[in-house]
């Protein structure tokens, strides 16, 4: 992923495991410096790829995990309409404190109803 003012590498976004049977994937998504968090890169590659992802490819189901430490790409993804399927209580340890991990879903009809 690259800003369109320089090409300096921000982060990565792909689609991994795709089942073709099943129309499902999951989606990783990384914005590593700081520095480049809340400026809009993630939200254009989340929704170029979503794009790409049921417009292109046709598949029914994009997903996801997500540690509920990271509050702003939460809000990120629940603001483009995923919506939490799964909780996974105390999952990581990182500095002392347990962690859940959440898994996120969005169907085809849900990106589609959103994005007319």
């Amino acid at each position: 992923m690259r800003p369109l003012e320089n090409e300096t590498c921000v982060g990565f976004i792909g689609l991994w495991g795709i089942a073709w049977s099943n129309g499902t994937t999951s989606l990783r998504i990384s914005i590593g410096d700081r520095k480049n968090w809340r400026k809009g890169y993630g939200r254009d590659a989340m929704r170029l790829i979503l794009n790409y992802a049921y417009n292109e490819l046709n598949l029914h189901k994009v997903g996801f995990t997500v540690f509920e430490y990271n509050v702003g790409a939460i809000a990120l993804y629940e603001s483009l309409g995923f919506q939490r399927e799964a909780s996974l209580r105390d999952y990581l340890h990182r500095d002392g404190t347990r962690y859940a991990m959440y898994y996120y879903g969005l169907l085809q009809p849900e990106w589609k109803a959103l994005n007319q």
